[in-house]
């Protein structure tokens, strides 16, 4: 079973393709950062650049930031 929120997440990894770095600077990751998720993850990187941002960001992490980085994009 999945959770509301990781669902949300896959659907947005998948609209963004491999435009997720200009989502990834949107959202203050760095070059190296970015740079580190593509080496490592390949494919699946958008995916793992939200779950990344999410985690290292805590609390300043929240849905209305991400809506905000979305719309700019």
């Amino acid at each position: 079973m999945y959770r509301k929120g990781e669902i949300r997440l896959t659907d947005i990894a998948r609209a963004l393709g491999g435009e997720w770095p200009v989502l990834a600077a949107e959202l203050e990751l760095t070059e190296e950062e970015v740079t580190k998720l593509m080496d490592e993850h390949g494919e699946n990187a958008a995916l793992h650049m939200l779950r990344y941002w999410l985690k290292s960001r805590g609390h300043e992490a929240t849905g209305n930031c991400l809506q905000l980085a979305l719309r700019k994009i």
